[in-house]
C-alpha cells in the first residue's frame, strides 16, 4: 500500500511549478541575505582601513606622541577607543628586495615610522542564523613613515607697495592690500 502511494505521488505532475517556485524563492532570499552581510563586511573593512591609514599618517607626523595622535584620529572618525589595538613606532626601510612585512621593524630606533592596528565589529544581519554570531571582527593595519627633507627658497620682488595712496587705490580695485 505504501509503495503504491509513493509511486502515485512521484508520477503526479500537478503543482510542480509551485514547489519549484517556492524552492527557487527560498534560494534567492538566502543569496540576497548573504549579499547584504558580505557587502556590509566589505564596506566596514574599507572604512576601518581608511581610519587606520589616517591614524598612521597622523601618528607618523608626530612620532613623540604617536599613540595620543592615533587615538585622537580614531576618536574623530567616530570609532570607540578600544578599536585602536596597537600603535607601534619603529623603522621602515623602503627596500624593494624585502617583502612588505620585512620592511617595518617594530621598536627599532631611531623611529621613522608607525604601524597602527585597529579592530572593529561589524553586525551580521542574516548571517547570525548560519554562524550563531551576531557580529564579525574586522581588522585593519596601516604603516606610515616620515621623510626628512631640507629646503630653502630665494625670492625677489620687483615692486612692493606698503601703505600710501597707490596701495589704497590698487587694494580697493583688487580687494587686497
Amino acid at each position: 500500500v505504501m509503495r503504491n502511494l509513493l509511486r502515485r505521488f512521484s508520477a503526479d505532475e500537478r503543482g510542480n511549478i509551485a514547489i519549484m517556485s517556492a524552492a527557487s524563492l527560498l534560494l534567492v532570499i538566502a543569496c540576497a541575505a548573504l549579499g547584504v552581510d558580505v557587502g556590509s563586511i566589505f564596506a566596514d573593512k574599507r572604512r576601518t582601513q581608511s581610519a587606520a591609514d589616517l591614524a598612521a599618517i597622523v601618528a607618523a607626523s608626530d612620532l613623540t606622541n604617536a599613540s595620543r595622535a592615533a587615538a585622537a584620529t580614531v576618536a574623530k572618525n567616530n570609532y570607540p577607543p578600544d578599536s585602536l589595538v596597537a600603535v607601534e613606532p619603529g623603522v621602515y626601510k623602503a627596500d624593494a628586495s624585502l617583502t612588505p612585512q620585512q620592511r617595518f621593524v617594530a621598536a627599532a630606533t631611531p623611529a621613522n615610522a608607525v604601524r597602527v592596528t585597529m579592530q572593529t565589529r561589524t553586525p551580521l544581519y542574516f548571517g547570525k542564523l548560519l554562524t550563531g554570531n551576531s557580529s564579525y571582527n574586522v581588522t585593519a593595519q596601516a604603516t606610515a613613515t616620515t621623510t626628512r627633507m631640507a629646503s630653502f627658497a630665494i625670492g625677489t620682488s620687483l615692486l612692493t607697495l606698503n601703505g600710501g595712496l597707490l596701495n589704497q587705490v590698487l587694494g580697493s580695485m583688487l580687494g587686497t592690500t
